[in-house]
């Protein structure tokens, strides 16, 4: 199973600290089912898997955007999902 792991308001906002789903595949296609299955995912992740700016993803701790949206993933995978927060 590929294991999601939320950080902070992420985490509370879901009730959980993290998400399994079976099997592999693409990780936009894990980030839209865990989109599916989350509801507070739901501002940070579009239908189609594609990462807000507001976020920032990482595979087995390196950001997906230096590995691709088309990027495969397996069942041994960590994905952990974390907010930027901005100042101003």
């Amino acid at each position: 199973m590929a294991r999601i792991r939320l950080i902070a308001t992420l985490k509370e906002e879901a009730g959980a600290e993290e998400l399994r789903i079976n099997g592999g595949g693409k990780l936009r296609d894990i980030l839209a089912e865990a989109r599916r299955r989350i509801d507070a995912l739901k501002r940070v992740i579009g239908e189609d898997g594609e990462p807000a700016p507001t976020i920032l993803v990482l595979v087995d701790g390196v950001d997906y955007r230096l590995l691709g949206k088309e990027l495969m993933v397996d069942e041994d995978t960590e994905i952990t999902i974390i907010p930027v927060i901005h100042g101003g």
